[in-house]
């Protein structure tokens, strides 16, 4: 703006200086960052500064055009680079922060310059207010996935900024109500936010609001399928009753900021940590980050041998199958190549690891698990909490409380189990960035670890965890009904669950409440239900029968 103002000699030294280091990024990008699966700083902030860059000395700089085409072909053939048409980012919720402003800027550059409208074209920009709400819903914890996710315990002021902006550009409603919601909350944060503070001031008034209705209409569940995370709720529009079940089975593996931690899962209630996560980023490459914090050992998911997932874009998963209805919602999740990768020259023989969840709205969360290894394994069942947590090892149970809610689980297994529980990391987390001015950082060490293995090296494993969440005093006895040998039924309150364990039987999870009207199946053809026999279209499928009205 005040480029006329300077001497010649000023401005030959600044342009000077520009074309020096664009030129540097210029030739260091081309042919590299186009095919590379992620440079994640290039993503986050230095590609927009370059196009700002490039637009600024267009008629100054003879390379610049060739700095712009370059870098307008780049986004609109890879952004958004961690996200999926379905919505949803691949590095989480913290380092999503860090994107916002290239998402936001890069597209409208371009729409202001050429009239293309890439987020009116492209499905990532109204589907990810779906994400937000599901993953990062108001007032609540994150996810649990990827880095830095321990230190959100509610959205920040950012995503308000995101979420208003999107709103009035999309016009999808979802965006505008979820940033009313944080803004309710605090209603000061937003106007000393800078994420995208430019666009509010300049270009914000340009764009209406659309229109929010009167009740927002939440399914129980919502899937990001491409970047592979889930999330189920029992009430979204109660968040201070709400069951939030997490879930990660990624096709991005474990790279950058993306943890090892396919087919594990994470549990809130009203917002607040229940079965979560364990550790802490430190920094990249501190030893509690690699050896806890980013490790599948302080997941909610699984080990083989005491080995967890490789560091690798090869260690990868993915949701199968995806249900709801009223009453439940049902995933199918596959990590079955997740314990191997030719990059890190790692392979712990997994070749079969099904994840079935089913979230129940009455408070109970059913995991049937399907394991196979192409020899004899220790399979360890891993759970976590972060406050406290008791073991019955007699009766398989286990219990973890927050103020708010308390969480008891008990595990059945195709062979005997042993239990461990402990409050230590295995590698502690040490803070030794205290430099004066930082945040200050507390690392606890007095997380909770539970896990249960298998007595004997076996090649294959079933898992069947009932867990049953809410208010103290609230949580339903478990009945156990006799049934075939290696099979296990169970009636909780309405509901009765029936789970093939013996590896020797067909897998199967059956459940069904008379009561409501509710029947589902993990495979077969038919479903029976209130004596009558219904059909399938697709065999072995997974199937949810609700009669309305029957």
């Amino acid at each position: 703006t005040f480029h006329e103002s300077l001497t010649q000699e000023q401005q030959n030294k600044l342009l000077g200086a520009i074309h020096i280091r664009a030129s540097q990024f210029y030739k260091s990008w081309i042919n590299n960052i186009e095919s590379k699966v992620l440079s994640g700083h290039v993503w986050q902030l230095l590609l927009n500064e370059f196009i700002n860059t490039s637009i600024a000395v267009y008629k100054h700089d003879p390379d610049a055009a060739k700095w712009l085409t370059y870098a307008y072909e780049l986004f609109l053939a890879r952004a958004p680079v961690l996200g999926g048409l379905d919505g949803g980012w691949a590095e989480g919720a913290y380092y999503f922060h860090m994107n916002m402003e290239t998402l936001v800027e890069i597209p409208q550059r371009i729409k202001a310059y050429t009239g293309f409208d890439f987020m009116a074209i492209h499905p990532w920009y109204k589907n990810q207010a779906d994400w937000l709400v599901y993953h990062f819903p108001p007032g609540s914890s994150a996810d649990g996935y990827g880095d830095n996710t321990e230190e959100l315990f509610e959205p920040p002021a950012s995503y308000a900024s995101f979420a208003s902006i999107m709103g009035r550009l999309t016009k999808n409603p979802k965006y505008t109500w979820y940033a009313k919601q944080i803004i309710a909350s605090h209603p000061k944060d937003l106007a000393t936010e800078p994420v995208l503070r430019w666009f509010r001031l300049n270009s914000e008034a340009q764009y209406s609001e659309p229109l929010i209705p009167t009740k927002m209409d939440w399914p129980m569940a919502h899937l990001s399928g491409e970047v592979g995370v889930a999330a189920m709720h029992s009430n979204l529009n109660n968040p201070n009753h709400d069951i939030m079940m997490a879930m990660r089975s990624s096709s991005f593996g474990a790279y950058g900021h993306i943890l090892a931690d396919q087919n594990s899962f994470n549990i809130l209630y009203a917002g607040k940590r229940l079965f979560y996560r364990t550790g802490y980023k430190v920094s990249m490459n501190d030893p509690h980050r690699l050896g806890w914090s980013k490790h599948t050992k302080s997941m909610n998911g699984m080990l083989v041998n005491g080995e967890g997932q490789p560091y690798s874009v090869e260690a990868y998963g993915h949701f199968s199958r995806f249900l709801q209805g009223q009453h439940l919602a049902y995933l199918k999740a596959d990590a079955s190549n997740a314990y191997q990768s030719k990059e890190t020259k790692e392979d712990f023989g997994v070749t079969q690891f099904f994840r079935h969840v089913v979230m129940i709205q009455d408070g109970i969360i059913v995991l049937y698990d399907e394991l196979v290894a192409n020899k004899p394994v220790n399979w360890s069942w891993l759970i976590h909490s972060l406050d406290n947590m008791q073991l019955d090892s007699l009766g398989n149970q286990f219990t973890a409380s927050i103020t708010e809610a308390v969480g008891k689980g008990r595990l059945w297994s195709s062979d005997s189990i042993k239990w461990k529980i402990s409050n230590k990391f295995d590698v502690p987390a040490v803070l030794f960035r205290n430099y004066q001015g930082m945040r200050t950082k507390e690392y606890k060490d007095s997380q909770w670890h539970l896990k249960a293995t298998n007595n004997q090296p076996q090649e294959k494993m079933r898992f069947l965890v009932v867990l049953q969440i809410g208010k103290s005093g609230t949580i339903s006895k478990i009945n156990e009904i006799k049934t075939i040998k290696g099979s296990q039924k169970l009636q909780i309150g309405d509901w009765t669950i029936e789970a093939s364990l013996s590896t020797q039987l067909a897998p199967q999870l059956l459940i069904q409440s008379v009561k409501q009207n509710t029947a589902f199946s993990a495979y077969g053809n038919n479903l029976q239900f209130k004596s009558d026999n219904h059909i399938g279209k697709i065999e072995g499928s997974s199937k949810i029968l609700e009669l309305i009205n029957g």
